[in-house]
Protein backbone atom coordinates (compact mmCIF):
# COMPACT_ATOMS: atom_id res chain seq x y z
CA UNK A 1 0.00 0.00 0.00
CA UNK A 2 1.04 3.61 -0.98
CA UNK A 3 1.13 6.17 1.81
CA UNK A 4 2.22 8.84 0.16
CA UNK A 5 2.86 10.29 -3.38
CA UNK A 6 5.00 13.62 -4.42
CA UNK A 7 5.35 14.23 -8.05
CA UNK A 8 7.53 16.85 -9.69
CA UNK A 9 10.36 17.90 -12.03
CA UNK A 10 9.86 16.82 -15.63
CA UNK A 11 12.77 14.77 -15.73
CA UNK A 12 14.28 11.41 -14.41
CA UNK A 13 14.51 10.60 -10.72
CA UNK A 14 17.71 8.11 -9.83
CA UNK A 15 18.49 7.88 -6.56
CA UNK A 16 17.11 8.74 -3.15
CA UNK A 17 19.14 9.23 0.32
CA UNK A 18 16.94 9.84 3.92
CA UNK A 19 18.63 13.18 5.58
CA UNK A 20 19.13 13.72 9.18
CA UNK A 21 16.58 16.17 9.35
CA UNK A 22 13.96 13.59 8.40
CA UNK A 23 13.57 15.05 4.89
CA UNK A 24 15.34 13.26 1.94
CA UNK A 25 17.93 14.21 -0.72
CA UNK A 26 16.85 12.55 -4.77
CA UNK A 27 19.06 12.81 -7.76
CA UNK A 28 18.33 12.78 -11.31
CA UNK A 29 18.67 13.28 -14.92
CA UNK A 30 17.41 16.73 -16.88
CA UNK A 31 17.33 17.77 -20.11
CA UNK A 32 14.91 20.76 -19.24
CA UNK A 33 14.99 24.38 -18.60
CA UNK A 34 11.89 25.08 -17.04
CA UNK A 35 10.36 24.32 -13.90
CA UNK A 36 11.51 22.78 -11.04
CA UNK A 37 14.83 22.10 -13.33
CA UNK A 38 16.05 25.33 -13.28
CA UNK A 39 19.91 26.21 -13.68
CA UNK A 40 20.32 23.79 -17.01
CA UNK A 41 23.38 23.86 -18.61
CA UNK A 42 22.24 23.52 -22.21
CA UNK A 43 23.91 20.08 -22.61
CA UNK A 44 22.55 16.68 -23.22
CA UNK A 45 22.12 16.34 -19.95
CA UNK A 46 22.67 17.47 -16.17
CA UNK A 47 22.67 16.30 -12.81
CA UNK A 48 19.51 17.12 -11.20
CA UNK A 49 19.79 17.50 -7.76
CA UNK A 50 16.24 18.51 -4.90
CA UNK A 51 15.96 18.51 -1.36
CA UNK A 52 12.48 17.85 0.17
CA UNK A 53 11.70 18.12 3.58
CA UNK A 54 10.09 15.59 5.86
CA UNK A 55 6.26 16.25 4.64
CA UNK A 56 7.54 16.36 0.64
CA UNK A 57 7.84 19.59 -0.07
CA UNK A 58 10.72 20.81 -2.53
CA UNK A 59 13.11 22.92 -0.39
CA UNK A 60 15.53 23.44 -3.13
CA UNK A 61 16.24 21.93 -7.02
CA UNK A 62 19.21 22.70 -9.27
CA UNK A 63 21.15 21.24 -11.93
CA UNK A 64 24.94 20.18 -12.21
CA UNK A 65 27.14 20.39 -15.73
CA UNK A 66 28.36 22.04 -18.03
CA UNK A 67 27.56 21.96 -22.13
CA UNK A 68 28.18 18.09 -22.08
CA UNK A 69 26.79 15.17 -20.26
CA UNK A 70 26.09 14.65 -16.80
CA UNK A 71 24.40 11.99 -15.21
CA UNK A 72 24.83 10.64 -11.60
CA UNK A 73 23.04 6.86 -10.58
CA UNK A 74 21.63 4.32 -8.05
CA UNK A 75 23.81 4.97 -4.67
CA UNK A 76 25.21 7.90 -5.72
CA UNK A 77 24.49 9.86 -2.87
CA UNK A 78 25.95 10.21 0.92
CA UNK A 79 25.30 12.48 3.55
CA UNK A 80 28.78 13.77 5.35
CA UNK A 81 29.31 14.30 9.03
CA UNK A 82 28.74 17.99 8.49
CA UNK A 83 25.47 17.88 7.45
CA UNK A 84 26.58 18.20 3.43
CA UNK A 85 26.01 15.76 0.70
CA UNK A 86 28.20 14.46 -2.35
CA UNK A 87 26.85 13.35 -5.15
CA UNK A 88 28.95 11.01 -7.26
CA UNK A 89 28.34 11.31 -11.12
CA UNK A 90 30.35 11.38 -14.65
CA UNK A 91 30.69 14.52 -16.59
CA UNK A 92 31.89 15.39 -20.51
CA UNK A 93 32.39 19.08 -19.59
CA UNK A 94 34.85 21.46 -18.69
CA UNK A 95 32.64 24.82 -18.42
CA UNK A 96 29.54 25.53 -16.23
CA UNK A 97 29.68 23.38 -12.93
CA UNK A 98 33.03 22.09 -14.11
CA UNK A 99 36.31 23.35 -13.40
CA UNK A 100 38.19 21.03 -15.45
CA UNK A 101 38.27 18.20 -17.39
CA UNK A 102 41.17 14.81 -17.68
CA UNK A 103 39.63 13.16 -20.59
CA UNK A 104 36.34 12.44 -22.56
CA UNK A 105 34.73 12.20 -19.54
CA UNK A 106 35.23 11.71 -15.90
CA UNK A 107 34.31 10.80 -12.46
CA UNK A 108 33.24 13.63 -10.89
CA UNK A 109 32.22 13.60 -7.26
CA UNK A 110 30.56 17.45 -5.93
CA UNK A 111 29.83 18.08 -2.71
CA UNK A 112 26.29 20.26 -1.61
CA UNK A 113 25.91 22.10 1.23
CA UNK A 114 22.27 21.56 3.28
CA UNK A 115 21.19 24.56 0.84
CA UNK A 116 22.09 23.22 -2.09
CA UNK A 117 24.88 25.04 -3.34
CA UNK A 118 28.64 24.20 -4.57
CA UNK A 119 31.14 23.44 -1.84
CA UNK A 120 33.74 21.64 -3.37
CA UNK A 121 34.09 19.15 -6.65
CA UNK A 122 37.13 16.89 -7.81
CA UNK A 123 37.67 14.92 -11.40
CA UNK A 124 39.11 11.38 -11.26
CA UNK A 125 39.74 9.21 -14.45
CA UNK A 126 42.47 9.47 -17.18
CA UNK A 127 42.37 10.73 -20.89
CA UNK A 128 39.34 8.03 -21.89
CA UNK A 129 35.80 7.96 -20.22
CA UNK A 130 35.48 7.31 -16.41
CA UNK A 131 32.45 7.32 -14.50
CA UNK A 132 32.02 7.06 -10.20
CA UNK A 133 28.67 4.94 -9.62
CA UNK A 134 28.58 4.87 -6.41
CA UNK A 135 30.08 6.25 -3.07
CA UNK A 136 30.24 4.98 0.41
CA UNK A 137 31.93 6.48 3.51
CA UNK A 138 34.51 4.23 5.19
CA UNK A 139 36.08 6.27 7.89
CA UNK A 140 36.56 10.19 9.28
CA UNK A 141 36.98 12.31 5.64
CA UNK A 142 37.79 9.13 3.59
CA UNK A 143 35.41 7.57 1.14
CA UNK A 144 35.36 4.66 -1.34
CA UNK A 145 33.92 5.20 -4.40
CA UNK A 146 33.37 2.23 -7.39
CA UNK A 147 32.87 3.33 -11.02
CA UNK A 148 33.55 2.34 -14.95
CA UNK A 149 36.89 3.78 -16.65
CA UNK A 150 38.12 3.31 -20.02
CA UNK A 151 41.30 4.88 -19.72
CA UNK A 152 45.14 3.50 -19.96
CA UNK A 153 46.85 6.39 -18.94
CA UNK A 154 47.59 8.11 -15.18
CA UNK A 155 46.77 5.33 -12.64
CA UNK A 156 44.91 2.95 -15.22
CA UNK A 157 48.21 1.21 -17.07
CA UNK A 158 46.64 -2.13 -17.56
CA UNK A 159 43.26 -1.47 -19.05
CA UNK A 160 41.57 -4.94 -19.37
CA UNK A 161 39.37 -4.30 -22.58
CA UNK A 162 36.62 -2.21 -23.43
CA UNK A 163 35.69 -0.54 -19.80
CA UNK A 164 37.37 -2.05 -16.65
CA UNK A 165 35.57 -1.77 -12.82
CA UNK A 166 37.43 0.68 -10.93
CA UNK A 167 37.60 1.23 -7.18
CA UNK A 168 39.32 4.02 -5.09
CA UNK A 169 39.54 5.99 -2.22
CA UNK A 170 39.33 9.82 -2.07
CA UNK A 171 39.24 12.78 0.93
CA UNK A 172 36.54 15.10 1.09
CA UNK A 173 38.76 18.55 0.72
Amino acid sequence: MVERVWRFWGDHGLDILATDDGGALMTGLTLSTDGDASGNHGGNGDVLVGKIDAEGKLQWSRALGGSGVEYSSHNSLVQTSGGNYLIGASSSSSNGDRKSLNGRSDGWVVELNSQGQLVSQQSFGGRAEDAVYSIRHIQDDIYLAVGSTASSDGRFTNNHGDWDAWAFTFKVP
